[in-house]
C-alpha cells in the first residue's frame, strides 16, 4: 500500500512528518559524530540545526533536467520554491506537511549585446 501512496504523489512532491523525541535525540547523536557539528561553539545554533520534521521530496529525471537546463539558461543557480501545506488528523494535531516545488521563474536567455552606433564618440565624456 505505500509503494503506491508513494507512487501517486507524482512528480517533485513530497511529504515531511513532525519527528517525536525520540528521532530527534537519535538526529542529534547522530549529529554528534560529525566533526563540523562539533567544531560549532554556540549551543542555539547546534539546537537549530536538529529538525521538526523528516521526509522526502521526490524528484524525476524530468524534473532534474528541467532543473538543469533552468539553471544553464541562467548561467548560475535558480530558485525551486517550495509549497507547504499542513494536514491535521482526526485530532485537529499535525499529521503531516505536504510539500510541491517549482522552479521560481523561468530562466532568461542573456540579452543580446547592442552594437554601438557611434563607437569612440563617448570615450572621452566624464559622465
Amino acid at each position: 500500500m505505500a509503494g503506491k501512496v508513494f507512487e501517486a504523489l507524482g512528480v517533485s512532491k513530497g511529504r515531511a512528518y513532525p519527528m517525536s523525541k525520540k528521532d530527534k535525540q537519535e538526529k542529534l547523536e547522530f549529529l554528534q559524530t560529525q566533526q563540523w557539528f562539533n567544531d560549532i561553539e554556540d549551543p542555539e545554533r547546534k539546537k537549530e540545526l536538529i529538525p521538526d520534521f523528516n521526509g522526502f521530496l521526490k524528484v524525476d529525471e524530468n524534473t532534474l533536467s528541467g532543473w538543469l537546463t533552468a539553471a544553464q539558461m541562467a548561467g548560475g543557480p535558480i530558485q525551486v520554491k517550495l509549497d507547504l501545506k499542513k494536514i491535521a488528523g482526526d485530532d485537529n494535531s499535525l499529521k503531516q506537511i505536504n510539500i510541491t516545488s517549482r522552479v521560481a521563474a523561468k530562466a532568461k536567455a542573456p540579452a543580446p549585446k547592442k552594437e554601438d552606433d557611434f563607437p569612440g564618440w563617448d570615450d572621452d565624456l566624464d559622465f
